[in-house]
């Protein structure tokens, strides 16, 4: 645990969402309003619509988690040795799943999205930027509500599919990993428009 006895997982969470406000900022310097939503080519998600997306997904998840937080303080389902967390063979690959490709590439596998979780066009930046940057505020307020409870035996079900079941904690380093994703992924949009 951390100083402020937190779980490595929810404090290495925390930290990732602080640098994708970063990274965000990196991304839309400069950056015109229709150029955020060219695509850079046939099929593929402008600048706009990867933010759009993760805002989406992130909200939707940000409510389920803050749910089962909820319900798991009612319960009492707290950690029980104090020991960080250690997440089993399925949590570790569906975090392996939704994580950013190396050095910024493509991940080698790629997970399709439904429509759920559409950006359609990609609503104005300043709307996108503001409402990302709450979405920030709500995960890192969301992930140390779950400071002492059990981030391993806490399951939450996937919005996809009610037959996905991953740990608490798993979903808050997840949830860091698809936001890297998706912004490499909006980077290179904005390097293949010339940006």
């Amino acid at each position: 645990m951390n100083a402020s006895g937190l779980d490595p997982v929810l404090a290495d969470s925390m930290e990732r969402y602080e640098g994708a406000l970063f990274r965000l900022h990196d991304l839309i310097i400069g950056l015109s309003e229709a150029d955020a939503h060219r695509s850079p080519g046939k099929g593929a998600w402008s600048v706009a619509q990867c933010l759009d997306h993760l805002v989406i997904a992130g909200s939707l998840m940000c409510v389920r988690l803050d749910e089962a937080v909820h319900r798991a303080r009612e319960l009492t389902r707290t950690v029980k040795d104090g020991r960080p967390a250690r997440f089993g063979w399925f949590d570790r690959l569906f975090i392996a799943v939704t994580a950013r490709g190396k050095d910024g590439r493509r991940p080698r596998l790629r997970v399709p999205h439904r429509p759920l979780f559409d950006p359609g066009p990609g609503r104005p930046i300043p709307v996108l930027t503001s409402q990302f940057t709450a979405l920030q505020d709500r995960l890192i307020t969301s992930a140390r509500s779950a400071k002492g409870l059990d981030l391993v035996d806490i399951k939450v079900e996937s919005l996809l599919d009610g037959r996905i079941k991953v740990g608490l904690g798993a979903w808050y380093v997840a949830i860091a990993g698809h936001q890297e994703r998706h912004l490499d992924q909006a980077m290179r949009a904005r390097a293949a428009i010339g940006l």
